[in-house]
């Protein structure tokens, strides 16, 4: 499960990375925008599944972790375009 764990947070990264590349050049693709879709609704499974977890610790530290980082994904979501690059 560790290299599992491994290599979606490589991809997540690599994304991220993607993103920002796009970004600067003034528009993020559609694909990039899913599959941030994809995460976000991971995470927000996850906090799902940490909201009833048996354990306090995951339930107390995991929870707002996850949550946060699905607000961050589904607000990469929408349709951006970088008005800076047309000046």
């Amino acid at each position: 499960m560790e290299s599992v764990s491994l290599l979606v947070n490589t991809f997540f990264l690599w994304s991220s990375f993607q993103y920002v590349r796009y970004l600067n050049q003034g528009l993020v693709p559609i694909w990039i925008r899913i599959v941030f879709g994809f995460i976000g609704t991971i995470f927000l499974l996850n906090t799902l599944g940490n909201l009833v977890a048996v354990t306090d610790l995951e339930t107390l530290l995991a929870t707002p972790i996850t949550a946060i980082l699905s607000v961050i994904c589904f607000s990469l979501v929408p349709k951006y375009e970088n008005k800076t690059s047309e000046l």
